[in-house]
Formats: structure tokens, sequence, C-alpha cells
């Protein structure tokens, strides 16, 4: 009797550790399939943009570079001699702006012979801008490039004129120390070339008289 209840008892706690083992199998298969299932969630949900964002952003530019880049946009921009334009830009940083001033702001400038002479509405849903004209532009991206400790993350100037039409930067030491400032609208209205075309084909054309008149006869 006694050999027969530990045989019962052994063949008793053999089950049970065959249970347990095909328990934990269990368990371990279904838990690699929910990480699997997890890794593949992650890949299809991740945003797109996220990827993008870190494979195509452009490398940083050195101050020297950039500065170098506004010398020459400078002289371009002097070369083409425009006189009068219309202007909107809008910079973008960790600023504070009221409702008031974001509805009531006139961003599109005209500008003449570097003073604003109006203001108009411009184009809608932009951040308030400061009233920058094209060498305000230029000075702004200079000294903010001379910063120290500044990580240049772009810059584009106007394909004919020179000026900057885009300025992203940051500081890694300060996370509210970003800056963009960009251009929205750019229209020439009157430069110096034109008018001294103008002038110089005036000069050039050639001026009519009227015919002398026959002197009277004596009566």
């Amino acid at each position: 009797m006694l050999a027969v209840a530990e045989r019962t008892d052994h063949q008793r706690s053999t089950k049970r550790r065959a249970v347990r083992s095909q328990q934990k199998l269990a368990l371990g298969g279904l838990s690699s399939m929910k990480l699997s299932l997890l890794l593949a969630f992650s890949i299809v949900a991740s945003p797109s943009w996220i990827r993008a964002q870190i494979i195509d952003k452009p490398p940083t530019r050195s101050a020297s570079d950039v500065l170098d880049s506004l010398k020459a946009g400078r002289k371009r921009w002097a070369r083409a001699q425009v006189r009068e334009y219309l202007l909107q830009s809008h910079v973008d940083c960790f600023c504070g702006y009221t409702l008031e001033r974001l509805h009531n702001q006139l961003p599109l400038l005209t500008v003449r012979n570097r003073e604003i002479i109006a203001r108009a509405k411009g184009k809608p849903n932009k951040p308030p801008s400061p009233a920058f004209t094209i060498e305000g532009i230029f000075a702004a991206v200079d000294e903010d490039a001379q910063s120290t400790g500044r990580v240049i993350d772009r810059l584009d100037l106007h394909p004919v004129y020179g000026f900057p039409v885009r300025y992203e930067a940051s500081h890694p030491e300060e996370p509210d120390g970003w800056l963009q400032i960009q251009v929205d609208s750019f229209v020439v209205i009157r430069n110096g070339k034109s008018l001294s075309s103008r002038r110089g084909h005036a000069r050039s054309s050639p001026t009519t008289t009227a015919p002398p008149r026959p002197a009277s006869r004596s009566q």
C-alpha cells in the first residue's frame, strides 16, 4: 500500500510539473507575440514626419559661412538698386503676442528709399512681425549669427536680389532660444536701373522743332 501511494504522489507531482511547464511556454509564447505586435505597431504608427525630420534636416552652417553669404547677398541687393518695393515677413520665436496685436497687425509694408511709407493687412494667419525692411532683415540675421553659441540651421537667400528669405537658428543650452525669420512676399515696384534707362532713353530720343514760319511781306 505504501509503495502504491508513493507512486501515485510521484505521478501527481510529475503531472503538476508538466502542467506548469506548459503554462510557462504558453505565457512565453504569448509575451513574444505581444512584443512582436507592439514592435510592428510602433513601426507602422510612427509619424512619417518624425523620420523625415531626422533624415532630411540640413546640416548646420558655421557663423563665418553665414556672414560670407550675407556679405555676397548685400552686394547683389545693392547692385539691384531697388528703390521701392512691397515686403511682408514674419518672425517665429518663443515670444508672447496678444490677440489684439495679432488681429490689428499690418505686416505688408511699402518701402521707398529704405523708409516705410505705407502698411496693409497682407497675407492672413501669420505671426506678428517687426517692421523689417530688407536692410532690417540683413541686420537681424547678421546680429543673430554672431551671437555666442548660436547654431545656424538654415539660411536661404533670394536667388535674384540676394536678401535672406529664410533664417533658422537655435541655442543648444537654451531650449527657448530658437529663432526663425521668413519673407512671405516681395514685389519690386521701382528700381534705379529702370529709372536710369528711362532717363537715358529720354536724353537720346530726338527732339522735334517747329518748322520756321515764312517772313511776312510788307504791303
